[in-house]
């Protein structure tokens, strides 16, 4: 028998996941999948809040046929999950058997920093499904992986979407339709159990933003935290910065008591405006998140790498559509933060003066101290 193996945290599962699986059966024939929910991600800096009961219960909604089993191996084992001994398991059950396990294409660069890879690659095919948005070199890992183990994985031919379990929970918090992103039983129960509960501060997005701009601040969150979390930034930090990045943008200045704007350009207002109340009316102090917010528009010299990821990410989440963006969404997620800031900040000076506008001078300096010097 063929037998494939699936694990991740699935927090929660969503259409590409199941697509994937279907993908693996139909291409390689398997007779039997095993979907395996993690305790915990060794490698993951988002730790999942939701409860193993309310993760399996949805997985048991996206897998019912009867050649789809939801495994609870991983968590009643409790702790961290290795891949390696859920590996072992399924060898030491089925010993005859061949087995497949069934990765996303973006899991091949991090594949090396597993526990005992050869444990896996000696008891198990590596079955890869690309995915839109994922910047890996396939060709490249597939010599890599030929030269460490001595064997090629084998990558199907369905290519899936960039589709996330971060973006359906953001996309819930903000109340956003999840029709697309999973099947509309799933979407039932995370409504009925509340499971991606919103903050006072999201509360206050919804409250004052329009759809298409909480669509925007959700994606803006999404990328934030995808490439954040791999750059080692606080993921709290990032996402309050993320989140909050626009939460100005449609408050007329003159009705802020306190507030003063004059000689910031019309256009960039909110984004110091936002700063203000987030430190006036949230009582938020963390001068890394508000000179995130204050500067995602402009720049400024010098920059955290807070500030810079925010920016950039303002510049190339999923749903911008620009001649150059997919260049820089390529270097946002693959090269340096500073190397995608650098780039982002040319793109948005040729945009800012292919209008007409005037630079702000913290555009202006932020170019000099980080783009004219080094050329």
């Amino acid at each position: 028998m063929k037998i494939g193996i699936f694990g991740g945290t699935f927090d929660p599962v969503h259409n590409e996941h199941i697509a994937m699986v279907k993908t693996a059966k139909q291409e390689l024939g398997l007779d039997l999948v095993y979907i395996v929910p993690t305790y915990i991600s060794p490698l993951k800096a988002i730790r999942t809040s939701t409860s193993p009961t309310d993760r399996v219960n949805m997985l048991k909604l996206a897998f019912n046929a009867d050649d789809e089993v939801i495994s609870d191996f991983e968590i009643k084992k409790g702790g961290k999950s290795f891949t390696f001994e859920t590996v072992l398991y399924f060898k030491k059950l089925h010993k005859k058997d061949e087995l497949y396990l069934i990765i996303g294409g973006d899991n091949l660069t991090d594949f090396s920093e597993w526990k005992n890879t050869d444990v896996i690659t000696q008891n198990a095919e590596i079955v890869v499904v690309d995915r839109d948005g994922n910047y890996t070199d396939i060709d490249a890992e597939m010599k890599s992986f030929k030269r460490k183990y001595g064997k090629n994985f084998i990558k199907l031919s369905y290519q899936g979407s960039e589709l996330s379990s971060t973006k359906v929970r953001m996309y819930s918090s903000f109340a956003l339709s999840l029709e697309g992103l999973v099947p509309k039983e799933i979407a039932e129960y995370i409504d009925e159990k509340n499971l991606y509960k919103s903050n006072p501060y999201l509360e206050y997005l919804k409250e004052n933003l329009p759809e298409d701009r909480l669509i925007h601040t959700a994606n803006v969150v999404v990328a934030s935290l995808k490439r954040g979390v791999k750059i080692g930034l606080d993921p709290e930090k990032v996402f309050m910065a993320a989140a909050l990045h626009d939460m100005a943008k449609y408050i007329d200045p003159d009705t802020i008591e306190g507030f003063k704007y004059k000689g910031i350009p019309k256009q960039v207002v909110h984004a110091y405006l936002g700063a203000y109340l987030m430190e006036n009316s949230l009582s938020i102090t963390d001068k890394d998140v508000l000179d995130a917010v204050r500067y995602h528009t402009t720049a400024k010299a010098p920059m955290s790498r807070l500030g810079k990821l925010i920016f950039v990410a303002d510049m190339i989440e999923m749903g911008r559509k620009y001649d150059g963006v997919e260049y820089l969404r390529k270097i946002f997620y693959t090269e340096s933060i500073d190397k995608a800031f650098v780039e982002a900040l040319k793109e948005e000076i040729a945009h800012i003066t292919g209008k007409g506008y005037e630079l702000f001078t913290e555009t202006i300096n932020a170019y000099n101290y980080y783009v004219k010097k080094g050329e």
